[in-house]
Formats: C-alpha cells, structure tokens, sequence
C-alpha cells in the first residue's frame, strides 16, 4: 500500500515455521520515523491517522504488527502478558524496557489504549539495555523503537525485543525481533456450575405434564441408582438434564 501518507507502508505476508510448516497471515505496517516534538499538531494527527488508516486495512484473521521508529518514551506499566483480564482493557504496556517517559510516549499511550493495542516488546524482560538508539552528544539511551500489536494477539508471541549488538543497515539504531506462534493460543475451556448449566435451559417442557412426569421419574430412578452416594444438588442437575434431553428428542 502506497497510499498511506510518507510515514506509513502495510504489507500482508504469510509465515509458516520451517519445522512444523504451520502458517499464519501477518499485515506488517511499517509506520517510521514518527515527529518529534519540534513538529506540529497537525504533522502528529496525520502520523496517526495513516497508523489508523492502515489498521482499517488489516484482514479478519492476520495478525497486525506495528513497527515504528515512534520517536516516544513510553516507559513501563504493570501489564501482564498471561493476565486473563488483560484483554479486557487493562495495562497496554508491561513492566519490561526502559522506565523514561516524555510527552511523546504519553501521547502514544493514550493512541494505544484508544485503539486496544500493546507495546509488544515490553512485555519480554531481557538481560541486556532495552535501549534502541544512544544520543551521539550525551550519549544516554533511548528506547523510541517499539512492535505493537492487538492486545487480543499479545499471547500469540513467544518472544520480542530489541537486538543488542545489531544495527539496523544506514542506522544508528537497533533492529527489533519477534517470535510469533503460528499454531495460536488454545482456546480456553468454559466451566459452568449446576446452576449455570440449569440457567442455559429451556424449562418451558417442564410446563407440561409430559415433562413433569419426566422429570419425577428420572429423580427417583437417580435417587435408588446412587444409594444416596450422591448430593440432592447433583441428582437435581442431572435429572432435570435427562428429562429435558429426552423430551428434546421426542420433539424432533
């Protein structure tokens, strides 16, 4: 796509794992060199507008990978990449990376959470700087380059962070790395009580008399199988779901 404005370019590709050959479809957005804080409102609305514009493009079942030269400090948070309510809108940076924050890595948080995505890197500790580009005069660190991604994908990735000892080509800043899981997170598996169980039935054939009887009939054949080894909740459970399982299938 060429259409995103000069700081912007998306591409789709398709990985797959050179052992297992299982693949996933990645719309990569290349989104560099972000303002500084000598640029303007209007050059800032317009950076963020084609990262928005590109994410539009984004098909139903790739995954989006932000990469940008963000030109922000974003510090850290207290975001957790295996917390289950993480994608209900929690921390959308996690307690790994350089810890200064300026006013572009504040707007970039608000940008991040507006838009249900993370800072990918920040969720992976590593043993070395976290820094991706030193100052030539002070020669401080700084961490301004960042992968972000949809919070909803965060577990998809085994790993992320910068390179310490690599370069990006005619750059003096450090290239960044990701590990992607092209096989996906296991979906996890819903656990409901008797009560829940009961709530998700239909109790209008208890209305009729067929049901009724059913249903006295299977709680005392339940009642003299078990010898009173089983609780009144779970005979309950069970013969209300017999009952209605078999009345199901004389409807059909």
């Amino acid at each position: 796509m060429n259409d995103l404005g000069p700081r912007a370019l998306a591409v789709t590709l398709t990985l797959q794992e050179t052992t297992t050959k299982r693949a996933a479809d990645v719309f990569l957005i290349s989104a560099y060199y972000a303002p500084t804080s000598a640029h303007s409102e209007d050059e800032w609305d317009a950076y963020y507008d084609s990262i928005t514009a590109a994410l539009a493009r984004c098909p139903p079942k790739a995954i989006a990978i932000i990469g940008s030269d963000a030109n922000a400090c974003i510090g850290t948070g207290e975001g957790e990449r295996n917390d289950e309510k993480f994608d209900e809108g929690y921390e959308v940076v996690g307690r790994f990376g350089s810890t200064r924050v300026n006013d572009s890595g504040r707007r970039l948080r608000v940008y991040l959470e507006t838009h249900q995505l993370c800072a990918l890197t920040s969720f992976f500790p590593k043993k070395h700087d976290y820094t991706t580009w030193t100052h030539p005069c002070s020669r401080l660190g700084y961490q301004l380059d960042h992968f972000f991604v949809f919070r909803k994908d965060l577990r998809r990735f085994r790993d992320a962070g910068s390179m310490a000892s690599q370069l990006i080509d005619d750059s003096d800043h450090r290239a960044l790395r990701a590990s992607l899981d092209c096989k996906g997170p296991k979906k996890k598996k819903i656990v409901r009580d008797a009560r829940q169980t009961l709530g998700r039935l239909d109790h209008t054939r208890l209305q009729s008399q067929e049901g009724k009887d059913s249903l006295v009939q299977h709680t005392l054949l339940k009642v003299l199988a078990t010898r009173s080894t089983a609780t009144p909740s779970d005979i309950i459970t069970t013969t209300v779901l017999l009952a209605l399982s078999t009345q199901r299938q004389r409807n059909c």
